[in-house]
């Protein structure tokens, strides 16, 4: 999914409301990079960076990540 940050937060719970498996749901998180080549660390989320670890992510594999969403 790739959208407005706040829509991410609806389309999760529609999308476990309708029992899909969260390694099933990719999240694209782009919005958060700034330089592209994991420099500036705009886009650090724990102990990946989006730039260069992504920018499609499992959402199994973001974890309890909320910062992420």
């Amino acid at each position: 999914m790739c959208g407005p940050p706040i829509m991410y937060k609806f389309v999760l719970m529609a999308l476990k409301e309708a029992e899909v498996k969260p390694e099933n749901i990719y999240l694209n998180l782009e919005r958060k990079m700034k330089c592209g080549v994991g420099k500036c660390g705009h886009c650090q989320i724990n102990n990946f960076y989006v730039c260069m670890d992504g920018p499609v992510f499992r959402f199994c594999d973001l974890g309890s990540t909320p910062e992420a969403i």
